[in-house]
């Protein structure tokens, strides 16, 4: 089952209580500017979770992805997120793919892949990246595909890549 929803800026985490079978939810090019604590709870089934053009500006390390245990699809590009916070997408141990894309992410923390050992492609094209640190995507040990264009790159640290296809 695929949902597709017009929200004009909240999500309130009993709205899905009714959807443990929901495989797509699609809030795509609405306003919403946070992900609640507990926001996803009751979609423990969700593959799909798509949140583009929206007016998100952070992502909650510790509770925002809570409840998408099968989550392997994650669109938030379009947004503003201008940081990754260490762990930002803690509980997402099934993710695939990461689609970060056109936001005003500037900086990323050591950290804020951990746990992702799943992750396949990674797009962080059109930010405002100018430089990727030492073990920078560490955690990304199954990593195949990376998308850097559109950055302000001027300093590739030698190292930025150790970590990934390690086990």
């Amino acid at each position: 089952m695929e949902i597709i929803m017009d929200l004009s800026s909240c999500i309130q985490p009993d709205m899905w209580n009714n959807l443990e079978n929901l495989e797509t939810l699609n809030l795509d090019y609405n306003l919403l500017r946070e992900l609640p604590d507990d926001g996803f709870k009751y979609l423990r089934s969700c593959k799909t979770l798509k949140l583009s053009k929206n007016l998100i500006s952070s992502i909650k390390p510790v509770t925002g992805w809570k409840g998408l245990d099968s989550l392997q699809y994650l669109k938030l590009s379009g947004n503003q997120l201008f940081k990754l916070e260490p762990s930002s997408f803690r509980n997402l141990r099934k993710l695939e793919v990461l689609d970060l894309s056109e936001n005003l992410i500037e900086e990323i923390a050591p950290d804020a892949w951990k746990r992702l050992k799943q992750v396949i492609i990674l797009s962080l094209n059109s930010n405002m990246l100018t430089r990727l640190k030492i073990a920078q995507f560490q955690h990304l040990s199954q990593l195949e595909n990376l998308h850097l264009h559109n950055n302000r790159l001027h300093s590739l640290d030698k190292h930025c890549f150790s970590g990934v296809y390690e086990s």
